[in-house]
């Protein structure tokens, strides 16, 4: 591809992500030049990695109890949301660590299968 080529399809893309906007947040990327920069400023905006917003979510994590009889289903989409938003603001859980908040997270109509999966030798990897 050459740079032309590249210039050109950068500005399409510019244009696509422009066009998706509400006019707020159109105003906010008007002086972007590429779509790169446009982006950029759209995570900033949107995606805030400040110490503030991490505490709140490791909160909102640590604090989500299913309620006995509630769907597990729903549950683990409610925790997969804060894990995600989480990761977006570059707060990662190890894997294992994700998995002792979750099982901690469960009602007690599941306390059979947290024993299983404690008890399980090397049961994370």
């Amino acid at each position: 591809m050459t740079t032309d080529q590249w210039r050109v399809n950068d500005e399409k893309a510019l244009a696509i992500v422009s066009m998706r906007l509400s006019p707020p947040f159109q105003m906010m990327v008007r002086n972007a030049t590429t779509a790169a920069e446009a982006w950029l400023t759209l995570e900033r905006y949107f995606v805030k990695r400040n110490l503030h917003n991490r505490i709140n979510l490791r909160i909102k994590l640590h604090e989500l109890r299913m309620a006995q009889g509630d769907d597990i289903s729903e549950h683990m989409l409610k925790f997969d949301d804060i894990v995600m938003a989480m990761e977006a603001i570059g707060d990662l859980m190890e894997e294992d660590e994700k998995l002792v908040v979750l099982l901690g997270s469960v009602s007690a109509d599941y306390d059979g299968i947290v024993k299983i999966i404690e008890n399980k030798p090397d049961s994370v990897k």
